[in-house]
C-alpha cells in the first residue's frame, strides 16, 4: 500500500554476504587487483619471443667505374628478405636466429644475370657480471616484485573485505541496539501513563493533588520526546546498514528487521597466544613481509648494478651462394634461391664468431645511489614491520582489555536491572500508600529506563 513501507527480515549472515558483494568499495579493490595482475604479466611479455622480418628492393643508376662495365650507364637492382627471432631467457642469456636472403643484378658488360647469396645465423649473448646470476630473482627483479605486488594486492582485498564485514556487523547490531532503546523508551513511556492513571485515580478518590497531575503530563511528553528521537536513531541506523550493503534505491524504502538473537558468551582469552596468532595471522604482518621481500629484492638487484658490464657473444653461420651461369651460344642461367637455401642446409660455407665486450664505469655513481637507496628503504621497512607489530601488540591488549570489562559490566549491569525492577515495584507501593511522591516514582521510573539501556 502506498505511504505503508514493507518490512524485510534480515540476518546478520545475510547482511554480510550482500555487504561483501555489492559493497562499491570492494568491486574497486577488485579493479585494482585486476591491474596489477595485468602488471605481472607485461613484465613476462619481456621474455616472449620477437619475430621480426622486412623485405626491401632497389634499384639504382649509376656511371661506370671501370672500363670493364662499359661506357653506358649501369643499373643495379638490390631485393632482400630478412627474418629474425630474438629471446631472452634467465641467467642473463639471450639467443636470435637470423635468416637473410640477397638477390642483386647489374646490367653492365663485366656482370650478368642474378646474383643470389642466402645465411642462416645463431646468435647469443651472456652477460657475465651485471645483469648475470644464478639466482633467477636478480635477471627477473620486475616480475618477482610484480609477482608481490599482485600478492599484496590480494591482502588489500582481505583487508577490505575484513573493514566491510566490521562495519557491516557494527551497523547491524547499531540498529538493533536502536531498536532495543526505542523498546525501552516506549515502555518507560507506558510506565509514565500508568502513573498518570493512577493519579486520575487519586484525584477523583480525594486522596491526590489536582496539581499533582500536570507534573505527570510533563513526564508523559518528555518521554514521548524520547520516543521520538529514539525512532528517528533507529531511522538513522537502518539507513546505515543500508548504505554499507549498498542496496538498490527501491529497497530504501523497505523497513529492515534484524533477526539475530542477542547471545552473550563467554570467550576464553590467553593474552600471550593471542598475540603470538595475531602476529602470524593478521593481514598487516603479511603484507609487511611482503612488502620487506619486495625491498630486499631491490636490494640484490641494485648490489648486481655495482658490477662492470662483462658480455660474452658468439654466432655461427651457413652461408649459401649462387651465381648465374653464361652457357655456349650467350644464353644464362639465372641463379635461384633454392640453389643457395640448399648450400645453407648442407653448411657448404659455415662461419664463427666470438665475442668479449667489456664496459666498466669508473665512478658509477648512479649505481652506487641507487644501491645506498634500496638499503635505506629495507631500513625503513623493516621499522614499519616493528611499529606494525607494536601497534598489533596494543590493539590485542585493548580488545583484551575491552572483552575483560564488558564481561564485568555486563553482569554488574544485570545485577542493577534486577534492583531497579525491584526498587521500582517498592516506590509504586510506597506511592500508593501515601509514602512517596510522583516526582519520587518518576525518577525511579529513568533508572529503570537507564538500566535497560545499559
Amino acid at each position: 500500500t502506498q505511504g505503508v513501507a514493507q518490512e524485510k527480515k534480515i540476518s546478520l549472515k545475510e547482511s554480510l554476504k550482500t555487504a561483501v558483494e555489492r559493497n562499491l568499495d570492494i568491486h574497486l579493490e577488485k579493479i585494482n587487483l585486476d591491474s596489477t595482475r595485468i602488471d605481472l604479466e607485461q613484465t613476462r611479455a619481456v621474455y616472449e619471443p620477437t619475430v621480426t622480418s622486412r623485405y626491401s628492393t632497389q634499384e639504382e643508376d649509376s656511371e661506370p667505374v671501370r672500363t670493364t662495365q662499359g661506357n653506358a650507364g649501369i643499373t643495379s637492382k638490390n631485393t632482400q628478405f630478412r627474418a629474425t627471432m630474438t629471446k631472452s631467457e634467465d641467467w642473463g642469456f639471450g639467443w636470435n636466429l637470423d635468416f637473410n636472403n640477397f638477390i642483386s643484378e647489374e646490367d653492365s658488360q663485366e656482370s650478368f644475370g642474378k646474383r643470389v647469396s642466402s645465411a642462416l645465423t645463431l646468435g647469443f649473448e651472456q652477460q657475465l657480471l651485471k645483469g648475470f646470476s644464478l639466482d633467477r630473482s636478480i635477471p627477473r627483479t620486475d616480475e618477482y616484485i610484480a609477482r608481490g605486488n599482485l600478492l599484496i594486492s590480494q591482502m588489500d582485498m582481505e583487508l577490505k573485505v575484513a573493514d566491510i564485514i566490521q562495519n557491516t556487523e557494527n551497523a547491524y547490531w547499531d540498529l538493533v541496539q536502536s531498536i532495543e532503546q526505542l523498546k525501552v523508551s516506549n515502555q518507560s513511556l507506558e510506565l509514565a501513563k500508568q502513573l498518570y492513571e493512577q493519579n486520575k485515580v487519586k484525584i477523583e478518590v480525594g486522596t491526590l493533588a489536582p496539581i499533582e497531575l500536570v507534573n505527570t503530563e510533563a513526564e508523559i511528553a518528555d518521554r514521548e520526546r524520547e520516543v521520538v528521537t529514539n525512532e528517528n536513531a533507529v531511522h538513522a541506523a537502518e539507513d546505515a546498514l543500508k548504505k554499507v550493503m549498498n542496496l538498490p534505491q527501491d529497497d530504501w524504502f523497505t523497513t529492515l528487521n534484524p533477526t539475530e538473537p542477542l547471545d552473550i558468551s563467554d570467550l576464553t582469552t590467553d593474552l600471550k597466544a593471542d598475540f603470538q596468532k595475531a602476529l602470524s595471522q593478521r593481514v598487516e604482518m603479511r603484507k609487511n613481509m611482503r612488502q620487506m621481500e619486495n625491498t630486499q629484492l631491490t636490494q640484490k638487484k641494485r648490489g648486481n648494478d655495482l658490477m662492470p658490464e662483462l658480455k660474452l657473444s658468439g654466432s655461427y653461420t651457413s652461408n649459401g651462394f649462387d651465381l648465374p651461369e653464361l652457357r655456349q651460344g650467350g644464353s644464362i642461367i639465372d641463379s635461384t634461391l633454392i640453389d643457395a637455401f640448399s648450400e645453407v642446409a648442407d653448411r657448404d660455407f659455415p662461419g664463427w664468431a666470438l665475442a668479449l665486450d667489456l664496459t666498466w664505469t669508473p665512478f658509477n655513481k648512479a649505481a652506487k645511489l641507487n644501491k645506498a637507496k634500496a638499503d635505506v628503504e629495507v631500513r625503513r621497512q623493516e621499522i614499519i614491520t616493528e611499529q606494525t607489530k607494536t601497534t598489533i601488540r596494543e590493539e590485542v591488549r585493548g580488545a583484551y582489555r575491552e572483552l575483560e570489562s564488558a564481561k564485568k559490566t555486563i553482569k554488574a549491569n544485570d545485577k542493577a536491572l534486577r534492583f531497579r525492577e525491584e526498587n521500582l515495584k517498592a516506590e509504586v507501593q510506597k506511592f500508593q500508600n501515601g509514602l512517596s511522591t510522583n516526582y519520587r516514582v518518576a525518577e525511579v521510573q529513568k533508572e529503570l529506563a537507564v538500566a535497560e539501556s545499559q
